[in-house]
């Protein structure tokens, strides 16, 4: 049975442990290994971002979770609108939390 027919979320090639996901982590990571980075700007947002990227890696699957459960997922809507909606949402908020978790003095020094 494939997605399509059984109307749900087929995980076979997106799991944590699959081939594709390792893949896709390398080559990720050696892109912004040997990105050079020109520019005052581009580098105070990588350093800003950089920041809070551990934090918001800790939050995410709970803001998934979240907009899972107010019925915003992939299988509702077409994949094409709905992936991109649901990581720029998981992205923005993820980082916010971050972002307020590391204003909070007694979280900021235990937590994160």
């Amino acid at each position: 049975m494939v997605a399509w027919e059984t109307q749900k979320p087929c995980q076979t090639y997106y799991n944590n442990f699959s081939i594709n996901v390792l893949l896709e982590a390398i080559v990720v990571y050696i892109w912004f290994k040997n990105k050079n980075y020109d520019g005052r700007k581009i580098n105070g947002l990588i350093s800003k971002l950089s920041k809070y990227s551990f934090g918001a890696y800790l939050v995410h699957a709970f803001v998934i979770d979240m907009l899972h459960r107010a019925g915003l997922n992939t299988v509702r809507f077409s994949p094409i609108i709905s992936v991109p909606i649901i990581s720029s949402i998981t992205v923005f908020v993820s980082y916010m939390i971050s972002y307020t978790i590391h204003r909070i003095p007694i979280i900021n020094k235990w937590i994160v």
